[in-house]
């Protein structure tokens, strides 16, 4: 038996002998005994010979150089190599082509080529790991005829000075470049295109491109890059699925629990293509909501664009250019990009300040007879949060709402945008040439330039904000800036009164507003009774009131001299005219102690739209609050109707409104 198996190992050692020297490849090992420099001198190697184009070569010390091009694994067999496996190792080729076979830099060893293209013959790999070092001065060529691959892990450097493509050809569909570990740095100073493959990163690397990336496959094959961890700077822009390239994906995760960061120079467009009539398949897919994702272009989506975001996660995207754009083309679909429900939007704009940024509204909005404020029942396009300003910035960062294409196939400009959650930061302000709906957890509100609380009207809160910051620096949309300049002066006083009276303010909802009332009757007015009105909360404070009451039949005023006393500051004039202040019909406070937006009085009407001036902090407000008196006939019913404004008891932070409604001297 021993004989027996002594008689194979001696086959296969003839065999693998004879198939050696039969198609030409022999293990070599670099020794340096001719020159100690020259790659193509025989006595450098170790048997002397070659080196063969399908010799397996290992170098483990020493500094060869080529200076003319290098070609592995040409031959009938799949045996060519070169391997690097010491830190001591540095090799200089010219251009080096991987027909078939491998070529690995391990161990901190360091090789430099003037261009490289892997698997042009037949199926190649190459691979810098452990630390190496791997300079291209030139293009570089992954699975351009067939499949093969390119791995950068373990904290490998690796340069290329011209355009990286990956399987560019319908031969090379299926391979791969790999980019992983967290100190691992792939660095292109032109473009990146990927082909009918897959470029993978993950684990933390940085992948640096100053150009644009391209990733586009065919009609069969998408071509994808995977962003799982680490950074992808880009210099230019991200094009999926270019028109020349068809079927492309970027996806963004975070599997190996590293974030993953996505800075964009230039924009970013799902897809990219040239005309109409070329349409293509694009993905966008983002499956962490940590990952940071920055655009100074635009965000461009077209048709055949799709864009989704994993259950359960809120990604944002941050426009953080100076003109940064949110695109939206006519014949995109909706549907297709229902991962704009789930993205948080920012426009931060750059530290300056400088330019306009835009947004394409694309949403229905509601015909004549529909609310203001929009049905959200009827919109599409909607984002889940747009943040328009920056604490960073110096000057405004403007959003412009542009209707520029007809994505309701209705013929017309006539769309609105649709966001679920509005923030406005320090700087941020807006264009509105069309209609922003919004939500915030409440019933939907249309924004209205000077709504300072974001209740979706321009009223007595806001006339209330606006005084209480005036001639303030380093204020926000919340403190009464409107144009983003941080100043709170005439210019945001003149936004207000032209958009004093705009919309109708969200309402709060579980709050309890009782209102009692006490009569007695009227000096010198037989038959009419003066009616006092109180308004109490169980806990909040009572800061501010748009109110009015109202009678079918006659409610008693006295106007000194023709002048109105809607509130008690006229007062002092009553005996002059004989009257009593009993026998008007008037709010129980002095104006001049009062921020107000609105009063009027009439023989049927008594309304008002103020708030204390110091809100919460005012000696008027508390939780009972005695409003007004009315004077009327003893049978008259009198109706209130409107809303009460309320503040935290404890931070006196204004709450919002909360409806009244209520019969005076009901019969």
């Amino acid at each position: 038996m021993r004989q027996r198996l002594c008689e194979i190992l001696v086959l296969v050692v003839c065999v693998l002998t004879v198939s050696s020297l039969a198609f030409g490849w022999e293990e070599r090992t670099w020794d340096g005994g001719g020159d100690g420099e020259d790659w193509f001198d025989p006595i450098n190697w170790d048997p002397n010979g070659g080196p063969g184009r399908s010799d397996r070569l290992d170098i483990y010390t020493g500094s060869p150089v080529a200076d003319s091009p290098v070609v592995v694994g040409e031959g009938p067999i799949n045996g060519g190599r070169i391997w690097l496996l010491d830190d001591s190792v540095t090799v200089t080729l010219d251009v080096l082509t991987v027909y078939r076979g491998s070529v690995f830099v391990y161990y901190g060893a360091t090789l430099s080529t003037m261009g490289c293209s892997v698997g042009t013959g037949d199926e190649g790999s190459f691979s810098v790991l452990h630390g190496s070092s791997w300079y291209n001065d030139g293009e570089l060529y992954i699975g351009s005829n067939h499949e093969s691959d390119l791995v950068i892990n373990g904290g490998a450097q690796v340069t290329c000075t011209g355009p990286v493509s990956l399987a560019s050809g319908a031969g090379g569909a299926g391979s791969w470049i790999r980019v992983a570990g967290s100190d691992t740095v792939f660095s292109i100073t032109d473009d990146l295109y990927v082909g009918v493959g897959k470029f993978e990163q993950y684990g933390g690397p940085t992948v640096e491109v100053d150009g644009y990336i391209s990733v586009g496959g065919n009609n069969s094959v998408t071509g994808t890059y995977d962003l799982d961890g680490g950074l992808c700077s880009v210099g230019g822009d991200v094009r999926i699925a270019p028109a020349y390239r068809k079927d492309g994906a970027l996806t963004i995760d975070k599997t190996y629990g590293t974030q993953s960061t996505l800075d964009v120079g230039g924009s970013l467009y799902v897809p990219y293509y040239l005309d109409e009539y070329n349409i293509t398949d694009a993905l966008l897919e983002i499956r962490d909501d940590s990952a940071s994702i920055a655009i100074a272009g635009d965000l461009s989506f077209a048709n055949g664009g799709v864009f989704t975001v994993a259950p359960g996660e809120n990604p944002t995207i941050t426009m953080d250019g100076a003109t940064s754009k949110l695109l939206i083309d006519a014949d995109a679909d909706a549907t297709d990009l229902a991962g704009l429900g789930a993205l948080t939007l920012e426009f931060s704009g750059d530290e300056e300040g400088t330019g306009t940024r835009e947004i394409e509204v694309a949403g229905e909005d509601p015909d004549p007879n529909m609310p203001e404020a929009g049905d959200f029942s009827r919109a599409n396009f909607v984002i889940n949060e747009l943040i328009v300003g920056s604490t960073s910035t110096t000057g405004p960062v403007t959003l412009s709402l542009l209707d520029l294409e007809d994505n309701q196939g209705n013929g017309g400009s006539n769309e609105a945008l649709y966001v679920k959650t509005l923030t406005i930061k320090p700087c941020g302000t807006f264009s509105l040439g069309r209609p922003l709906y919004y939500l915030n957890g409440g019933s939907p509100k249309k924004l209205y330039v000077a709504d300072a609380n974001l209740d979706g009207a321009v009223g007595v809160i806001d006339n209330w904000i606006l005084n209480q910051n005036y001639n303030g620096v380093g204020k926000s949309w919340a403190e009464g800036d409107t144009n983003g300049d941080r100043r709170v002066d005439i210019v945001d006083l003149t936004a207000y009164a032209a958009n004093a009276g705009s919309g109708e303010p969200d309402v709060l909802s579980g709050y309890t507003i009782t209102v009692s009332e006490s009569s007695e009757d009227t000096t010198t007015l037989p038959g009419y009774k003066t009616i006092t009105v109180s308004i109490s909360t169980d806990d909040d404070l009572l800061v501010g009131f748009d109110l009015e009451f109202e009678t079918e039949g006659t409610m008693n005023q006295v106007n000194p001299y023709g002048m109105p006393t809607v509130f008690e500051d006229l007062n002092f004039g009553f005996p002059f005219v004989g009257a009593s202040v009993d026998q008007d019909s008037q709010f129980k406070f002095n104006s001049n102690d009062l921020t107000v937006a609105s009063g009027s009085e009439s023989s049927t009407t008594l309304a008002a739209e103020f708030m204390f001036d110091d809100g919460g902090d005012d000696d008027d407000a508390g939780t009972v609050v005695i409003l007004a008196q009315v004077v009327v006939p003893s049978g008259d019913e009198v109706t209130l109707s409107g809303t009460v404004i309320l503040a935290d008891d404890v931070t006196k932070e204004i709450l919002g409104h909360a409806i009244v409604s209520a019969t005076i001297n009901e019969q």
